[in-house]
Formats: structure tokens, C-alpha cells, sequence
């Protein structure tokens, strides 16, 4: 989820978005402790996902490579 998705969502869901906004609010002022607790895991979930991702990104990318040098390979060698 990128920041322009979350921006489409809050002006197509007001409600919903100043509601979510809200529970976040109070959570951090009865529970700041551990509310930072939890956005701190959060942020660390996301920053993994998103390294995953591009680790995945760019293996896939090594073997599309591979497959193409592989194909050249075997046709230089059919002529």
C-alpha cells in the first residue's frame, strides 16, 4: 500500500478514515507506551515486506535473465 492509495481511500471513505484516525488517537494517549510499541512493529513489518519485495524483484529478474541468455545459447548453437 503506497501513500497515493492511502490518500484515495481517506477521500473515498471519510467516515471510515476519521474513524480509524480517532481510535489511533485515543490509543495513544491512554496507551503511549504501547502504542509505539505497536508502530514501531508496524513500521519494521513494512520496512521487511518492502526489502522482501525487492529481494524477490530482483531474483526474478536474475532468472529472467538467465532464461534469456540460456535461449540465445541454444540458438547460436543450433546455427
Amino acid at each position: 500500500m503506497n501513500l497515493q492509495s492511502l490518500l484515495i481511500f481517506c477521500t473515498d471513505q471519510p467516515i471510515i478514515a476519521a474513524i480509524i484516525g480517532l481510535i489511533l488517537i485515543l490509543f495513544a494517549l491512554k496507551k503511549p507506551k504501547e502504542f509505539l510499541k505497536t508502530l514501531l512493529f508496524t513500521v519494521f513489518m513494512a520496512v521487511a515486506f518492502y526489502v522482501f519485495s525487492l529481494a524477490n524483484k530482483s531474483m526474478m529478474t536474475g532468472v529472467d535473465n538467465s532464461k534469456e541468455m540460456n535461449t540465445k545459447t541454444l540458438k547460436s548453437e543450433q546455427l
